[in-house]
């Protein structure tokens, strides 16, 4: 039984620099303090523009990359893995 829940958005879950953080590690370490850990790469990272959307739907984000991870998170693969966050 867990208390709580971490879910990984990094597309690569293997940092150089704080490999306490590695997928290979921190399942485990946070096992022991009763949180489940989920890697979830599709829900997060840089996203490119979608063609697909009207530009001025998501026009309210000055930063660009805002704009562009806003206008992604209406796609299917993501919505479609929303559900499992609430498991």
């Amino acid at each position: 039984m867990t208390d709580a829940s971490l879910v990984d958005v990094r597309t690569f879950p293997r940092p150089r620099t704080n490999p306490a953080f590695n997928t290979d590690l921190l399942p485990d370490d946070l096992a022991r303090k009763q949180t489940a850990y989920r890697h979830c790469p599709v829900l997060g990272g840089r996203r490119p523009g979608q063609r697909d959307i009207e530009p001025s739907l998501h026009g309210m984000w000055r930063v660009q990359s805002f704009h562009n991870y806003a206008d992604y998170a209406l796609a299917a693969a993501v919505l479609a893995d929303l559900p499992q966050l609430s498991e």
